[in-house]
């Protein structure tokens, strides 16, 4: 499985959760992780995915279902890594 995060430096809700972004990292270290700023994003995988916020995790199984979590609930965040694993 590979999860996007997408985030802003510009961003304060990307900022004040970026510990909890780590944590996520730690518990699920099979996972493929790949972190996309939105502004440096030359192969425009924000695009592709319908990324219009951040911070974001994009969720991308083996069979090809995707999940999203949006926004600034962390809570969300660990829920959407629970139903993937």
């Amino acid at each position: 499985m590979k999860v996007f995060h997408f985030w802003s430096q510009t961003c304060p809700p990307c900022k004040r959760l970026k510990p909890m972004f780590a944590d996520l990292k730690e518990d699920y270290p099979a996972v493929t992780w790949v972190s996309i700023d939105i502004h440096n994003d030359p192969e425009k995988v924000r695009e592709k995915y319908g990324i219009t916020q951040v911070p974001s995790l994009v969720g991308v199984c083996s069979d090809g279902t995707i999940h999203k979590h949006t926004g600034a609930d962390a809570i969300g965040y660990f829920r959407m890594m629970k139903k993937l694993t």
